[in-house]
């Protein structure tokens, strides 16, 4: 597996071909740090400043003088300030290649803006993501508000066989991610991938020509994400032991009957004590039993073959 974000350790030289950093000349404050990693995961980049409407540099970083990026930086402002006054809507980004250096003008609100300076040749690949990046982190930091913009976020990543991420760093540990598919529309030689956290979160991976990574969603706010939901099937358990009645009971918080005497109710009383006489025989009732036919006086029925003779006669 391969790291994206690798950084030279503490006993490194720095690469050939780039001269030590000046000597600061105003000591740095937590905007420094955020332009910082613009200009590193920026391909020739030599310097970043952050400047206010008056062309006054709130901070900055990188390679250059800091005088000549201050002066830089408050007459780029300058332009930036007479196109607002015009006709023409306040643009968003304008580049510039110069003979000598290029130039990014990236507004982060109606006073501020990032001036980023690099290699005459260079201005027209900076990564609109690490731009978004940066200016997010700016407006996080100073506390201002960022609306209708894309977000991204450089994260580091680990890479199996053919460049597919296997593990995002984040929550301060390597964690595995689940690739769920690819992203397309990309510009040519970038690669996206839509990916599943541990935590059930779902995010977009873009790896970039120059080996980047990035997404779009706040990193610094994934460790806090509230893991899903799961429901966890019963374990599985043996023949159930009959219960009486009374464990029963006392499982599910009923009181068991009281008797009798505790309760207050009178138990039945018997035929004597209730005063309800006792069903009479039929000679005490004074009902007379069923007669027999004789003695009724009824005669009984004929015979189906008297009946029969006496209607033919």
């Amino acid at each position: 597996m391969t790291d994206s974000r690798r950084t030279p350790s503490s006993g490194e030289r720095a690469p050939r071909g780039k001269a030590p950093r000046p000597e600061r000349d105003q000591e740095p404050s937590s905007f420094a740090e955020i332009l910082e990693r613009l200009v590193t995961s920026t391909p020739s980049a030599r310097g970043a400043a952050l400047v206010d409407f008056e062309g006054e540099t709130v901070d900055y970083a990188g390679r250059l003088d800091p005088y000549e990026l201050k002066v830089a930086a408050a007459t780029w402002q300058i332009v930036l300030a007479e196109i607002g006054e015009t006709a023409i809507a306040t643009p968003l980004q304008i580049v510039i290649r110069a003979r000598r250096a290029g130039f990014v003008l990236r507004r982060v609100n109606q006073e501020y803006a990032i001036i980023l300076v690099l290699h005459a040749r260079a201005a027209f690949a900076v990564s609109e993501r690490a731009l978004a990046e940066a200016e997010t982190a700016l407006a996080r930091e100073a506390g201002w508000k960022r609306t209708n913009r894309a977000a991204w976020f450089g994260v580091s990543v680990h890479t199996g066989a053919e460049h597919r991420p296997v593990e995002l760093f984040f929550a301060d540990r390597w964690q595995p991610i689940d690739v769920m598919g690819a992203v397309v529309g990309l510009r040519d030689r970038e690669r996206g991938y839509r990916v599943r956290l541990p935590s059930g979160v779902e995010m977009m991976l873009v790896r970039e020509r120059n080996g980047l990574w990035f997404c779009d969603e706040p990193v610094h706010a994934l460790a806090h994400s509230p893991k899903p939901r799961t429901e966890t099937p019963p374990a599985a358990s043996g023949p159930r032991t009959p219960m009486t009645v009374a464990e029963a009971r006392a499982a599910s918080g009923l009181r068991a009957p009281a008797s009798a005497a505790a309760s207050g109710l009178r138990p039945p009383a018997d035929a004597a004590a209730s005063g309800l006489r006792p069903p009479a025989d039929a000679a005490a009732s004074g009902l007379r039993p069923p007669a027999d036919a004789a003695a009724s006086g009824l005669r009984p029925p004929a015979d189906a073959a008297a009946a029969s003779k006496s209607r033919s006669g």
